[in-house]
């Protein structure tokens, strides 16, 4: 299901759907009159084994979109950029070493390297942008 076809779903079944991910699970709801709406969820996720990388270490980019239920879509311009304290590889020594492999601030903030190339482990959008137009 797209996320239009769920939205029209809704309008022609009343039935309320999400985007179709890897991990499927199903809850009834009623709403306020009685009505019954089934809610399916679903979790995406593929881990990718060769990310680009920023000094050679991982990043994510942090960004916030507004859909109306009109489906007007508002972009938020002032995103940023997490990035990891490590090194990335995948060395099966360090496979399970989260500050090489995740960009939370919850598991960054514990790291010894935390801080030291970007203040908070964070860049602005321009920053990224001045890195890879390097």
């Amino acid at each position: 299901t797209t996320p239009l076809e769920a939205i029209n779903n809704v309008k022609k079944k009343g039935e309320v759907e999400k985007i179709p991910d890897s991990q499927e699970t199903e809850e009834i709801i009623a709403n306020s009159n009685g009505d019954l709406f089934k809610i399916r969820s679903f979790v995406i996720q593929k881990y990718i084994e060769k990310p680009l990388l920023i000094n050679e270490r991982k990043f994510d980019i942090r960004v916030w979109v507004l859909v109306t239920h009109e489906m007007k879509v508002y972009f938020f311009k002032e995103g940023y950029i997490r990035t990891s304290s490590e090194i990335f590889t995948m060395d099966s020594s360090v496979i399970a070493k989260k500050n090489v492999h995740l960009t939370n601030n919850a598991v960054q903030k514990y790291s010894e390297k935390y801080g030291k190339l970007e203040e908070g482990n964070q860049m602005s959008v321009k920053e990224l942008q001045n890195y890879l137009t390097k």
